[in-house]
């Protein structure tokens, strides 16, 4: 019958075989959520620096300067947060606006 087959020990082993397959992909998967949010992370924290530096600190920021931060952004998140970066160099606000910086970040900062 088909519970016999069930209970044969090739088939007992598949299962447990199958259901530790699927449990390390779960780990993998979530460790790999983790590490782009780690990396996500420094390169926003860097960019941070950079607008405190130009904000608070009064540093001319070229474009030349934010042109690897765009280009890593353009790998880590898309072009449009890369584009972000790249108008740090022109923004003219005296206060710092963090909601301005934060904006276009916020979409890619979670882990879920």
């Amino acid at each position: 019958t088909w519970l016999d087959r069930l209970l044969e020990p090739t088939t007992v082993i598949a299962l447990i075989v199958a259901i530790f397959s699927f449990a390390q992909l779960k780990i993998a998967s979530k460790q790999r959520r983790q590490e782009m949010f780690e990396k996500r992370w420094d390169l926003y924290t860097r960019v941070f620096d950079l607008f405190y530096r130009k904000q608070v600190l009064k540093e001319k920021i070229e474009p030349v300067t934010l042109l690897p931060y765009a280009n890593e952004a353009n790998f880590l998140f898309d072009k449009k947060v890369a584009k972000h970066i790249m108008s740090i160099a022109n923004y003219s606000e005296e206060n710092i606006d963090y909601d301005w910086l934060n904006k276009p970040f916020r979409k890619y900062m979670r882990i879920k």
